[in-house]
Parts: structure tokens; sequence; C-alpha cells
């Protein structure tokens, strides 16, 4: 992945099975500066799914699959509805689509 240029960037669609994914997600220095997760999908526990998104601020994207992978289990996440994989592809279609600031 090529580092993005400071902005913003979105991916709002339906993955495989039919469930809606949105993935916000804001650069600043070619890092992450803040991700947001939502759509038809449940995270338990969900205040730990929220800690997963600020794990993830300040990263390089290059790494942001690992990392969140690694935040998923180190806080306890488990998701239903969608995978892992479905939010990585996300992330890299919002960063594909930064609007730059």
């Amino acid at each position: 992945m090529t580092r993005p240029a400071d902005g913003t960037g979105r991916f709002v669609g339906k993955i495989p099975g039919g469930k809606l994914l949105k993935l916000d997600v804001e650069y600043s220095g070619g890092r992450v500066a803040r991700v947001r997760i939502r759509g038809d999908f449940f995270a338990h526990p969900e205040e730990a799914f929220d800690r997963v998104e600020v794990a993830l601020q300040g990263v390089d994207p290059a790494d942001f699959s690992r990392l969140l992978r690694e935040a998923v289990a180190r806080e306890g996440v488990t998701i239903y509805g969608v995978g892992v994989d479905d939010i990585v592809d996300a992330f890299e279609r919002a960063s594909d689509a930064i609007q730059v600031s």
C-alpha cells in the first residue's frame, strides 16, 4: 500500500453475506489519525471494540491489518456478522478513496 495523502476516506458497502460495513479513515502525516468502523454487525464486548479503534490511531497504514488483528485478540473482541478480513478490505478501499484536506 502506498502512503496516502493527508485527508479522509470512506468505504460504505455490502460485504459477502449481505452485511453493511462502513469505515471512515482520517490520515495525518501519512499515518492513521482516526478510524471508525460501523455497520450491520455486533462486537462483544462493545467497549473493547472502541478500544480497538483507539489502538489504531497513529499507525502506519502498512501495519493496519496486523495491528487490527492484534488489537482484536488483545481486547478479547468477538465480531459477529463481519470478519477482520472484511474490515481490512474496507480500510484499503477507504484509503484508496482519500479526499485530500
